[in-house]
């Protein structure tokens, strides 16, 4: 199914049925269901049968990776800690608590520098601000840019926890109309996948289970505001459940597409009175298309969750052409494309996505275009790993592309320097058309989605591979007029707004705000 199918489906759903009356344990979990219901029926992320059916048969060969994979993390753990020891940051008291997606990472002066919380974290500081990042997944990425803290240690010890307890647990629940609201949903839309009562249960207690982690973690920290990137997902939900169990603001910090077909941020028809426990406070939007969005739907709850404009800082420090960072970058991209001249350079951005046809097809791309462009293929920050099974596939194509530095160097510095860019579902459409470079989208499925940028010209769509070529040089010859049409001048923000929200803590005596609680 595509984007705008599924939250036709949903906002059916929320005319027909008391959707904001669904609650385990008190919690409304209309949010763990529209999550499940998005990736379980997105043509994205929708498994094969055939897929499922292989997993299936390999599940124990899955474990024993799962295995491996447990023993590899805590052994990358145990060498960041004593190689980037100096990094380590305590849990101590803090005016804000930055909370990192784990992989948004640029390579810096040969640091890891998170692209979304070290630019707040900077603007903080300056302010007088404490601070603490926060790190989740299993990536301990060093040598760190900020300070950290890795908290996926503790989440893990959690989940052993939430294991029992979703075995043994009777919560309260309260799902009125729920099988026949699934039964109406699956026979208005045959094959759809919807969650079981039971599914729901287990994740709404793996939730407040990871909350608790994360209350501990608060109440030691102490902070006003937490900022976090990408507020979804069962670890990340629990942050916002701990949150405001506590009374302490929440801010989701734009990373990507948030608009009218994003499942998270548009068309919440039935919201409850008092908002949804798992959703943010504020939302953090790059521009004020994103900020109506979730406006829409955000002023019925009461003042429980509001959008902002914060803008993209991390954009913003790249615009800066006399900025020195900026320079140097400049002066390496530019090494790699001008040594590849007279072809155009062109950015492939990987949506983590991409099944092993796809990568092949990608690879014939490159070969039937390799006397005129030159590919810098970037992984999804996700795919890291695959890097060497991406090259493998595309050394076929010959030697117009680099995959090595296209994913180590920052975004922001190859937009920079590039002059088309190609994906098949990428936001980075979003920031390209920032930076005064054309997208190509390969393939329809999500071009609703970037309906605008289509509009606009800044995007136009090829429908298979054989037609991206063409439509990279259609977008080639529209360059210089599209860059003519930026928007002149900064959007409204309300960037001190979304900043002031730690400053409260500035009036604290010296005596406790210099506590700080060592991490044991």
């Amino acid at each position: 199914m595509r984007s705008e199918e599924i939250l036709d489906a949903l906002a059916e759903l929320d005319a027909a049925f008391p959707t904001h009356r669904w609650t385990i344990d008190g919690i409304n979990v209309l949010p763990l269901f529209r999550y499940e219901v998005y990736n379980n029926n997105h043509a994205l992320y929708r498994r094969s049968p055939g897929e499922r059916r292989a997993d299936k048969l390999e599940a124990p060969k899955r474990v024993g990776r799962a295995l491996r994979s447990k023993a590899a993390a805590a052994l990358r753990l145990g060498r960041a800690r004593w190689s980037d020891r100096a990094a380590s940051a305590p849990i101590s008291r803090a005016d804000a608590l930055l909370f990192s997606d784990g992989v948004s990472f640029s390579l810096l002066h040969g640091r890891y520098y998170d692209r979304f919380c070290d630019p707040i974290r900077e603007q903080l500081e300056r302010r007088g601000l404490r601070t603490l990042l926060a790190t989740p997944l299993e990536g301990y990425a060093v040598p760190r840019h900020s300070p950290s803290l890795f908290v996926q240690p503790a989440l893990d010890r959690a989940k052993i926890r939430g294991l029992f307890e979703s075995r043994l647990r009777r919560p309260a629940i309260e799902l009125p109309e729920y099988e026949r609201a699934c039964s109406a949903l699956v026979e208005r839309h045959p094959g759809m996948s919807v969650p079981a009562t039971e599914r729901l249960t287990r994740t709404s207690i793996y939730i407040q289970v990871f909350a608790d982690v994360y209350t501990m973690l608060l109440r030691r920290v102490r902070p006003r505001v937490v900022y976090l990137v990408c507020y979804y997902g069962s670890e990340r939900f629990a942050m916002q459940l701990a949150a405001r169990r506590l009374g302490v603001p929440t801010v989701d910090v734009q990373h990507g597409y948030s608009g009218e077909l994003h499942w998270a941020y548009a068309r919440w028809m039935n919201v409850p009175p008092g908002g949804f426990e798992l959703l943010p406070r504020y939302f953090w939007c790059w521009s004020e298309e994103e900020r109506r969005t979730i406006a829409s739907w955000a002023e019925r709850s009461g003042g429980a969750h509001r959008a902002r404009v914060g803008g993209n800082l991390f954009a913003r420090m790249w615009r800066d052409d006399d900025a020195e960072i900026v320079k140097r970058y400049d002066r390496e991209v530019r090494g790699v494309v001008d040594a590849n001249r007279p072809r155009v350079p062109v950015l492939y951005a990987a949506n983590g996505l991409e099944t092993e046809a796809q990568l092949r097809a990608l690879a014939e791309v490159i070969r039937a275009t390799r006397d005129e462009l030159f590919w810098l293929v970037r992984l999804h920050p996700c795919r890291i790993t695959d890097r060497a099974r991406l090259e493998t596939i595309l050394r076929e194509s010959g030697t117009a592309f680099d995959v090595e530095r296209a994913t180590s160097l920052p975004l922001y510095a190859l937009l920079r320097n590039v002059e088309l860019h190609v994906t098949e579902s990428s936001t980075t459409v979003i920031e390209a058309s920032e930076f005064g470079v054309p997208s190509v989208l390969w393939g329809a499925l999500e071009a609703p989605s970037f309906a605008p940028y289509v509009a606009s010209g800044w995007l136009r769509v090829a429908e298979d591979a054989g037609a991206v070529a063409d439509e990279l040089r259609r977008q080639g010859k529209r360059r210089d007029e599209l860059r003519r049409s930026l928007a002149a001048g900064p959007r409204a923000s309300d960037l001190d707004e979304l900043l002031a929200l730690a400053e409260r803590e500035a009036g604290r005596p010296p005596e406790e705000r210099d506590g700080d609680v060592q991490h044991r």
